[in-house]
């Protein structure tokens, strides 16, 4: 969850978050060393939500977790109660040090100048290690709940991967998540510029409150359509969805 939802926050994950998480499983399975000590960094972490439910059942591993709107106070309270993971207010914090894996979990559109933030972070990646990397999908899509997440921008998938090899990457495979969202996310859009707004742009995924059983279902049928879109997207199909995703190599 983006801090800037937590504030709103109903305790009840939303459909997104949980079933977000689970492509993330998916997707960043094989790449980490196996049976041996290895080091994640996520920046852009939110509320640490993904890295938790990620690697927080993997002893071998250890996270730094960064995100520019923890407060010191936070980050005290959070390290208080020990653990694997830091947590940091900058990447400048974290130090010099290489990592095994590195998400950034829709962070670029955050950005003015994406591209020299990737340049930074892929400095920090080991000569082994790889890079997740997901966005929101399609400028055309761009709306109030955008403004209200800070964000200056969507990107296609050409555009993601164009902006990574830039950055000295090479994208080993790349796909689009949540294709079933893209038509209401389009007519909320369209309802939007017609001077009509729903709770969506103002309170995001944080002020889910719709039950455990509807969260379950919705949750679940998101998860599934994810998996098989990951599957396509090994296989090259690639059908467009309301996130772009793309898992890179260091440029050797």
């Amino acid at each position: 969850m983006d801090l800037v939802e937590q504030k709103i926050f109903t305790g009840l994950r939303h459909p997104w978050e949980t079933s977000r998480v689970e492509a993330v499983k998916a997707l960043t399975r094989n790449i980490l060393p196996q049976g041996r000590p290895a080091r994640v960094l996520d920046l852009g972490c939110g509320d640490g939500y993904v890295a938790e439910q990620v690697f927080g059942g993997s002893p071998e591993v250890t996270a730094a977790l960064v995100d520019v709107y923890f407060t010191d106070d936070a980050v005290a309270d959070m390290e208080s109660h020990g653990g694997r993971f830091t947590f940091h207010c900058s990447l400048e914090e974290v130090g010099e040090e290489k990592f095994h894996t590195i998400m950034m979990l829709d962070v670029l559109e955050h950005e003015e100048n994406d591209l020299a933030l990737l340049r930074r972070v892929t400095d920090r990646l080991a000569d082994n290690g790889a890079i997740l990397l997901t966005v929101p999908a399609f400028q055309s899509l761009f709306s109030r709940h955008d403004e209200f997440l800070r964000h200056f921008r969507r990107y296609s998938l050409g555009q993601l991967t164009s902006v990574a090899k830039d950055a000295g990457l090479v994208p080993e495979v790349s796909g689009y998540l949540y294709t079933s969202l893209l038509l209401p996310r389009l007519l909320a859009v369209a309802l939007q510029r017609m001077g009509i707004t729903g709770s969506l742009e103002t309170k995001g995924v944080g002020g889910w409150n719709c039950g455990p059983l509807v969260t379950g279902l919705i949750s679940g049928y998101l998860a599934l359509e994810n998996s098989i879109l990951i599957a396509l997207a090994r296989m090259g199909i690639r059908p467009p969805g309301l996130t772009a995703w793309t898992l890179c190599r260091k440029q050797r």
